[in-house]
């Protein structure tokens, strides 16, 4: 019997051990959010559902990390858990690594040149949550912490200083705030700088493409048969080819190919 079909939202998380090797957290929780948006657990009997997410999961590692967890030596019925499989794959990515570790890693953390706030925010909170604060402190430890982290760690050292004068009453959310505004700020400036080249570039080339046509429109042959000589050196009419004034530089305008006493720039 086919299994019932349901509709999973999106594409299950793609995996690969040196991609999330230390960020393991990141992928569980895509594919936790995976699984929770999916209608497995709703329409899959649950005999079903054990080998139906395992199927996915697998399908999820790429080649080298599919045979990274096939030399780990596991059993038919060990390698048909998904949850078995998912433990195996942090116990590798997190080898060697406790709190200790990502707490220095949480200490050295700096926003890179051009990273956006929110991006770095979250990379933050990721350690904050792995340095497991809470197990030596308080709950008001993690956001305490990541707020020092954001003034020490910032890369804008104006934006530093205006965290600064804040004082001892400033709060995590105001730091985000100010963060955000400062990043929103500076691509408008990026923005409006970049408009106004654009803008100038474009009145350039307009006031060239007029100024060349001026040129043309004068050198037209006069209608009123004023002038029988020749319009690029002055001399008699006489074939093109045999003018003196080709390849020469005109002394009024630089232009070539007329001499200065027939130029009308």
């Amino acid at each position: 019997m086919p299994p019932k079909p349901f509709k999973p939202y999106g594409s299950p998380p793609r995996f690969d051990l040196d991609e999330y090797k230390g960020s393991f957290v990141l992928w569980h929780q895509q594919w936790k959010i995976f699984l929770a948006l999916s209608t497995i657990d709703i329409v899959l009997d649950d005999d079903e559902r054990p080998a139906y997410k395992t199927n996915i999961l697998i399908s999820c590692l790429s080649k080298e990390t599919l045979q990274a967890v096939m030399s780990m030596g596991l059993t038919d019925a060990e390698m048909g858990n998904h949850e078995t499989v998912i433990q195996k794959l942090r116990e590798r990515c997190n080898a060697g690594l406790n709190r200790h570790v990502w707490r220095q890693h949480f200490a050295l953390s700096k926003q890179r040149a051009n990273e956006a706030a929110d991006n770095w925010l979250c990379d933050l909170r990721d350690l904050a949550r792995m340095c497991e604060l809470a197990t030596d402190c308080c709950a008001n430890c993690q956001p305490t912490r990541i707020l020092g982290q954001i003034v020490y760690g910032v890369y804008d050292d104006e934006i530093r200083r205006k965290l600064r004068e804040q004082g001892a009453t400033l709060t995590l959310d105001q730091a985000i705030e100010i963060l955000r505004v400062a990043e929103a700020a500076s691509k408008q400036a990026t923005n409006l700088k970049t408009g106004d080249a654009a803008a100038i570039q474009t009145l350039a080339k307009s006031a060239y493409k007029k100024n060349k046509k001026q040129r043309q429109s004068n050198k037209q042959p006069k209608e009123d048969g004023k002038s029988d000589g020749c319009w690029n050196c002055g001399s008699q009419r006489h074939p093109r080819q045999q003018c003196p004034a080709n390849g020469k530089e005109c002394s009024k305008c630089a232009e070539i190919g007329h001499f200065a006493r027939v130029c009308n720039a």
